[in-house]
């Protein structure tokens, strides 16, 4: 369970750009950890010991790791070893929040070393990068607990200075390479997510997305996957089913009305796509909580 999340939202997009959450699963309670992915870069601290699956690999890891998911990466967390319960830090971060032209300090191209392929998920406990992170990541949450006057500046500046040390980290002699996109083309890019987030529920089609945008549907679908780590219609899908887990988990709406509330046009359409991003049907995933 999330013992406490703190947010900071977007600007301009109706949904959180920035979250942190601590969570606390005890041993006991035997969680139902199942695979999923979603639209957020994810940074966790791990005080457990316990086996991860990450695009299939294993991974086992230690009080004091760190793993790092990049958007829409499958991961899966298989097993808690030594009856040790569930300790994360976590924090998610929209890449709408490192790309987006009014964000200021940050920039696209701090985007480019999550798709290099020297780029590691696990950061073991121990090794002088992990610890470089770690300072950062419980810097921010005393700045969220705090709440001390700019105290969202301050997440951003310690945010700002993990992209860099990752990046330097993974990138350490070569120049930073230029943003994809030039600024004109990502505010078209912020005005189709926010046109996707408003009718969600809605019928979209990508033509009506991309002329929104204003830009071609090959670049628009290009340029959003680069930016976002994610396909248009991806991205879509795992919003509807961000909502899908609201309506199971915080109503009794049943299974059908959830799927149109959803932006979805059958239920068979909606338990395909849950299953797809949850690795559970609807059913089971509304029973395990």
């Amino acid at each position: 369970m999330i013992a406490k999340e703190y947010i900071i939202p977007g600007h301009s997009t109706p949904t959180s750009q920035l979250r942190m959450t601590e969570v606390l699963t005890l041993h006991k309670d035997k969680v139902l950890l199942y695979e999923h992915h979603h639209t957020e870069i994810e940074i966790g601290l791990y005080n457990s010991f316990g086996e991860y699956s990450i695009d299939g690999i294993i991974y086992h890891f230690q009080p004091g790791d760190i793993f790092i998911f990049p958007s829409n990466t499958d991961h899966r967390i298989l097993k808690l070893e030594r009856n040790s319960d569930l300790k994360v830090l976590n924090i998610f971060l929209e890449p709408t929040l490192i790309w987006s032209p009014g964000n200021g300090m940050f920039n696209p191209r701090y985007l480019n070393v999550f798709s290099r392929p020297e780029f590691n998920y696990h950061l073991p406990a121990g090794d002088p990068f992990n610890a470089q992170l770690t300072m950062r990541l419980l810097d921010i949450r005393k700045e969220f607990c705090d709440r001390l006057p700019e105290y969202e500046s301050m997440v951003k500046v310690h945010l700002l200075a993990i992209l860099i040390e990752i990046t330097r980290h993974y990138n350490p002699q070569e120049q930073i390479t230029a943003s994809p996109a030039n600024e004109e083309n990502l505010i078209c890019l912020e005005h189709a997510i926010e046109y996707i987030m408003t009718n969600l529920t809605a019928s979209l089609t990508l033509n009506d997305i991309a002329r929104h945008a204003g830009l071609s549907r090959t670049y628009f679908s290009t340029i959003f996957k680069k930016m976002n780590g994610i396909s248009v219609w991806d991205f879509i899908t795992i919003k509807r089913i961000d909502l899908a887990i609201h309506y199971l988990t915080q109503t009794s709406k049943d299974i059908t009305e959830i799927a149109g509330l959803c932006g979805f046009n059958s239920t068979t359409n909606f338990n395909y796509a849950f299953k797809k991003i949850t690795s559970l049907s609807p059913g089971v995933y509304r029973k395990s909580i």
